[in-house]
């Protein structure tokens, strides 16, 4: 059976080893001027700058959306918007309103994403790079973004750890959802931001 073609970006499941996903997240910013839109599951990096929370006047982290390809590394997957009123969106599309994420940057945290063609048995273990073929949603909130088959083994964002156990889910058919690992993940990048 067809694996069903619908991208979600990267969903936290559980830590490398055997512990499970506890909601583990860090609070980062989003400054108001960033004009690349922003989702839930979408993979951001340390923008390089501090910026003052306007909510309770403390300073946090900036991030930015991850560019894919090779040496772009993340910090993490946002998965949450922490709102500032009761009409505020799960997503970020404009560039006027800075907004807070909560964004789950521990290393060690596996995800699951689905690939945007063809995998193999034998690409498990291999790395591949993020792409962003399909937009965000402003009806879900939710992340477009896959895992690229087409530098799978060259590409470095990710590594493939292996096949999310699922129903309908076939490694012999297209758009099969993965286990993945942030390889290029910037807490363990030694040069920094």
């Amino acid at each position: 059976m067809a694996n069903v073609d619908a991208s979600f970006g990267a969903r936290p499941i559980k830590r490398d080893g055997s512990a499970g996903y506890d909601g583990s997240a860090r609070k980062y910013i989003i400054a108001a001027a960033e004009a690349t839109d922003l989702f839930i599951n979408d993979f951001v990096q340390l923008s390089g700058t501090a910026i003052l929370d306007l909510g309770n006047g403390k300073t946090y982290p900036g991030v930015v959306r991850t560019t894919a390809g090779n040496g772009n590394y993340s910090v993490g997957v946002i998965v949450g918007f922490i709102p500032d009123t009761e009409a505020s969106l799960q997503y970020k599309t404009d560039a006027t309103t800075q907004r807070a994420v909560l964004v789950a940057d521990d290393p060690d945290q596996l995800f699951e994403i689905q690939a945007d063609g063809s995998v193999a048995l034998t690409d498990i273990g291999n790395t591949a790079d993020i792409i962003f073929t399909n937009a965000g949603s402003t009806v879900t909130g939710v992340s477009g973004a896959e895992l690229d088959t087409s530098d799978i083994g060259t590409g470095k964002q990710l590594t493939i750890v292996g096949l999310r156990q699922q129903d309908r889910n076939d490694l012999s058919s297209a758009n099969p959802v993965l286990i993945v690992k942030i390889q290029e993940h910037q807490k363990r990048n030694l040069t920094g931001v």
